[in-house]
């Protein structure tokens, strides 16, 4: 090598030679117990949408007191509109905030007050209530596997990465730390003003 070269000495890391035995039924359990997945809480509701408020005002009246009930209502205004009668089982993240709130609110069989939207006024009736539960481990089990899986991956790579560094550092052969780690090393001859070679750490 002449005084206007330098070598670049870079050590390659492969992901295939990165030891990840996945997690242990333990670690897995552990990490179920502490990060426990819920099934959102869902309802099932109908509804009935008046075009008048006054109307609307006065059917709700006749449900309260007993004069009507909800299905005479939808009864009276089927086939009347585009709307569907049922809709869900819907959670309330996603769905339109203000109609989430009232019906949320509500215990199942309950009727709620008036609600505007640009289709008119609406009054809900909650059919049913499917509560939060926690999600059986069969259920999460693959995704919790990923989700170790990955992060002992990224410490042992840390790992290795940190202890190359220090190697280098103290001056070790590059040859030794690749043969130490399982790490491919390259050699290529540049021209370049440097008097000495340097190592560089690639990881892929």
């Amino acid at each position: 090598m002449t005084d206007d070269e330098a070598e670049i000495s870079t050590l390659v890391f492969d992901s295939k030679n990165i030891e990840n035995k996945g997690p242990t039924e333990d670690e897995i359990q552990k990490y179920y117990e502490e990060n426990s997945v819920f099934e959102p809480e869902k309802r099932l509701i109908n509804q009935v949408v008046i075009p008048s408020y006054n109307e609307a005002k006065e059917l709700l009246e006749k449900i309260k007191t007993g004069k009507m009930t909800f299905d005479d209502v939808a009864r009276v205004y089927a086939g009347q509109q585009m709307i569907p009668y049922e809709v869900g089982p819907f959670m309330a993240e996603g769905f339109d905030p203000d109609i989430a709130k009232v019906v949320f609110n509500l215990p199942e069989g309950g009727v709620s007050e008036l609600v505007q939207t640009p289709l008119g006024w609406h009054i809900f009736r909650v059919k049913r209530v499917t509560e939060k539960k926690k999600k059986d481990l069969s259920e999460v089990k693959d995704k919790i596997v990923e989700i170790i899986s990955t992060k002992k991956f990224s410490e042992a790579m840390n790992e290795i990465l940190r202890n190359v560094m220090q190697d280098i550092e103290s001056g070790k052969d590059i040859q030794d730390i690749g043969a130490k780690y399982n790490l491919n090393v390259s050699n290529t001859t540049l021209k370049s003003s440097f008097d000495k070679s340097f190592y560089e750490v690639i990881a892929n």
